[in-house]
């Protein structure tokens, strides 16, 4: 089976099955995250990602199947 985005990206994290994903502190969680992605984490970033992980985790609670975790970088405030 392919453990990729639907664009084709690897994701940052793959989780199993949605149950694992929701037994994991959400902390640790970010911690997985900020040692996958490639950009320096901010702390208005990190406070989003465990406010996500948290809806996430609630959400998902009695839900079954495969959760992608990727990073879309943001281009706000890009010049181009």
């Amino acid at each position: 089976m392919n453990d990729c985005l639907p664009s084709g990206c690897p994701p940052i994290l793959l989780f199993r099955d949605a149950r694992e994903f929701c037994a994991i502190d959400r902390v640790e969680i970010l911690g997985r995250m900020a040692r996958q992605n490639s950009f320096d984490l901010t702390l208005p970033q990190r406070d989003a990602w465990l406010e996500q992980i948290e809806i996430l985790q609630r959400v998902l609670a009695h839900r079954t199947g495969r959760l992608y975790l990727g990073v879309q970088h943001s281009t706000h405030g890009s010049t181009n």
